[in-house]
């Protein structure tokens, strides 16, 4: 991001992930049917090859060319605006970190299912390389459509205004603050609250403190000063 759009990191915005992908990454983007029933939602080409897609006024699966560091999107996504951003930073990641990796293997590509694009609340157990690559671009996606400096500002300039109406309503709160984060970053809300949440930037109920105890501070957000996985602070 810093090197990319700057300014991106103080003026809070959507980044431009297409941009990011055909201009800066030097990647070809293309759309198709990947799949009869839309349950893979990206490929991310590494070489030249012939994926199989869906022809849906035959209703069968066609040899399709396509040149090497193309993404291809479903089609299904063209109106879904958060997802298809997700998906097009989900490929980007792989585009980045799995070159290597998937340049071993023998389709050199990698296709990508809802829940491997998907932010899911629950905790996936990481056991196969397929889990952690696609892990790690979920990570990815996460940190270069929400920068954690960016959703920071967002949050802090959020949290005065908050506490004047919701300050004993801290689930309140997050919902509103990941609201704004969402309709900011163009990002569906879980994506917003999870990320939210793993940079400590919720909101935490205040304490109880005694009569003679001094006032608890205006800014409820919790910050917590650990450095994060270097792919959370893109």
């Amino acid at each position: 991001i810093r090197d990319f759009n700057p300014s991106l990191l103080s003026d809070p915005a959507p980044v431009d992930i297409e941009r990011f992908a055909e201009s800066y990454l030097q990647l070809s983007i293309d759309f198709n049917w990947l799949s009869h029933n839309q349950t893979l939602l990206g490929r991310m080409v590494f070489r030249d090859t012939i994926i199989p897609v869906y022809d849906p006024y035959a209703k069968r699966a066609e040899d399709f060319p396509v040149h090497a560091r193309t993404m291809i999107i479903d089609n299904s996504l063209i109106e879904k605006e958060a997802l298809l951003r997700s998906t097009i930073a989900h490929e980007c990641g792989h585009a980045i970190y799995h070159r290597s990796y998937y340049g071993r293997q023998k389709t050199q590509t990698a296709a990508c299912t809802v829940s491997d694009i998907r932010i899911q609340t629950d905790v996936r157990q990481l056991t196969t390389d397929h889990d952690w690559l696609e892990h790690q671009a979920k990570r990815f996606s996460a940190a270069i459509l929400m920068p954690y400096p960016a959703v920071r500002r967002v949050c802090r300039r959020y949290a005065d205004h908050l506490q004047l109406w919701y300050r004993n309503e801290p689930q309140l709160c997050n919902r509103l603050i990941v609201n704004r984060l969402a309709s900011i970053f163009k990002v569906s809300c879980t994506t917003a609250q999870i990320r939210m949440h793993q940079l400590h930037l919720d909101f935490q109920a205040p304490t109880e403190t005694s009569i003679t105890a001094p006032p608890s501070p205006r800014n409820e957000i919790t910050l917590i000063s650990a450095t994060e996985n270097a792919l959370a602070r893109i």
